[in-house]
Formats: structure tokens, sequence, C-alpha cells
């Protein structure tokens, strides 16, 4: 017998303040973890996209129904080594795209 997604999904604002929950944590090593880059903004840039990506990955985990498991240093260790590695979930295909002209270029 299959069940439906939305019998299995918990609700968006129930994983919103569940999500909120650990958002200090992710935050925290996200800030360490950044603090090398110079610039304010770029410095920010990359917080924000850790943070993105750590929901992002946590909602695929409801989805499994695993959400429960996700601790929020292996969330956030996850995400900064991926932005780190310019794995970025702002961009169309996930990569940050070289020829664009906005972007800083990694010397």
């Amino acid at each position: 017998m299959t069940q439906t997604l939305s019998a299995t999904l918990p609700d968006i604002a129930e994983l919103h303040v569940q999500f909120l929950a650990i958002l200090p944590a992710i935050e925290h090593f996200a800030e360490l973890a950044h603090r090398h880059l110079v610039n304010f903004h770029d410095r920010e840039d990359a917080i924000a996209e850790t943070i993105a990506l750590a929901w992002a990955w946590y909602y695929k985990l409801a989805r499994r129904g695993k959400h429960t498991l996700a601790a929020p240093t292996l969330l956030a260790h996850a995400a900064i080594r991926s932005v780190k590695a310019g794995r970025l979930l702002c961009c169309s295909n996930g990569v940050r795209q070289r020829n664009r002209i906005l972007v800083r270029v990694s010397s």
C-alpha cells in the first residue's frame, strides 16, 4: 500500500518552526567557517547560501520522513563544504558560472 506525499510530509509551517529551532547552530557554524572572507558582502552571501542549502536539504529529509534525524552540525558542515566548493542553490544549475559578470573570480 502506498502513501501519498501529503500524508507523510509534515505541514510546511511546522517544518519551518522546527528548522528555526536549529537555525542558530547552523548560522553559528556558517559564520565561523566563512570568517576568512574579508569582503563583508561575500561573507554574508556565503552565510546566506549555507543557510539556504541547509533548509533545502532539511526539506528533502522531511519529504523522506527523516528530518527528525537531521543534526544541525551535520547539515551546517555539509552546506559549508558545498558553498566552499562553489555548489550554490541560487544558480540555475547549482554551480557558480565563471562567465557571469558579477561573480568574483577566485584567485
